[in-house]
């Protein structure tokens, strides 16, 4: 009697994995949400482990595909993210399309918390407690890969800098600085400096200032970079 209850049991799991998967509905489609906001939006519970239903980090589902792009990723964890969260470190820099070594155009997202809020954990994120002058950040509208705008917490020039400085190379360094520069000169040096007058101590500071001490205006490439510290 069990085994017959077993074998039935069986092959509605069966049933259920093959069987196709009723087609969602035109406003779920193409969309990134929380599982809690599919939930109740009145997608069934067992319709979002589906394979045309993708889990980029726990707790949040995307119905139009695999991200393709940190713009992508990033909206898809900003549906979980903590209030006081906001994208940094190499992050912020890809997000605010500054010039990094290729071994950090892929990684894991890098969010910073105020302290006294949990970091962020979980596969694909790497989470910081870290109190930085205000603001330390602002929204920006980024374009995803179907150039969708979406609003996104990214670290101020500034704060980018001083969060990634411990993560590079001294030339690599002042090839951000440069390009942070070449956006708008001025106001990226009085964030720089702003952070470091509070973050006398903190790390990446020492990084930052003596990449701040080599940075140029008007250069416009990384590779640049790079051949005028040769």
């Amino acid at each position: 009697m069990r085994a017959g209850r077993a074998r039935a049991s069986l092959s509605c799991t069966l049933s259920c994995m093959t069987r196709p998967a009723r087609p969602l509905p035109d406003h779920l489609r193409d969309e990134t949400m929380s599982t809690a906001e599919a939930l109740a939006r009145g997608v069934a519970a067992d319709r979002l482990r589906r394979a045309d239903v993708v889990h980029p980090f726990h707790g949040v589902v995307m119905t139009g595909g695999r991200p393709r792009s940190i713009a992508d990723r990033a909206w898809a964890f900003a549906q979980v993210m903590p209030a006081s969260g906001w994208f940094s470190h190499t992050t912020s820099a890809r997000l605010l399309g500054l010039p990094l070594p290729r071994s950090h155009e892929k990684g894991p997202l890098h969010v910073t918390v105020n302290r006294g809020t949990r970091a962020p954990r979980g596969a694909g994120v790497v989470g910081h407690q870290r109190e930085l002058p205000p603001p330390s950040w602002s929204t920006l509208l980024v374009p995803t890969s179907t150039r969708e705008l979406v609003p996104l917490r990214v670290a101020t020039p500034g704060a980018a800098a001083l969060t990634t400085a411990s993560l590079l190379s001294l030339p690599d360094l002042v090839a951000l600085l440069d390009a942070l520069r070449l956006v708008d000169d001025s106001t990226a040096l009085r964030d720089i400096d702003r952070m470091l007058d509070h973050s006398a101590r903190r790390a990446g500071a020492a990084a930052l200032r003596r990449a701040l001490a080599l940075s140029e205006p008007g250069v416009r490439s990384r590779a640049e970079t790079h051949l005028r510290l040769t």
